[in-house]
């Protein structure tokens, strides 16, 4: 069976902790982050893009790692589709994606 593809947006401290788990479930085709300094380096054999790329990706999935509602924010202000984003709000010791929404 095929994973799903995902976007993963905050490549840092947050990313490091969930990506084998991340990895388990999702297909990971791109890596995101707004940080200028780490777009065009390379994690994990995959090239970190830049935000405004999204849209043009295309993927099942967009994970958020970190600051939450301002990227929420920034992908919706680029065309992204609610139903596409999915933020991670539990600790890696209880991987859960926290749907917006849901109960």
């Amino acid at each position: 069976m095929l994973k799903p593809k995902a976007i993963v947006f905050g490549i840092g401290k947050r990313f490091s902790q969930f990506k084998s788990l991340i990895s388990e479930e999702f297909n990971i085709i791109a890596l995101v982050d707004n940080d200028v300094s780490k777009i065009g380096t390379v994690v994990g054999g995959i090239e970190i893009a830049h935000p405004n790329t999204v849209t043009q990706i295309d993927c099942d999935i967009i994970i958020i790692t970190t600051n939450i509602i301002s990227i929420l924010h920034q992908l919706i202000s680029l065309g992204t589709s609610m139903d596409k984003i999915e933020p991670i709000s539990k600790p890696p010791t209880d991987f859960t994606i926290y749907v917006p929404g849901a109960a």
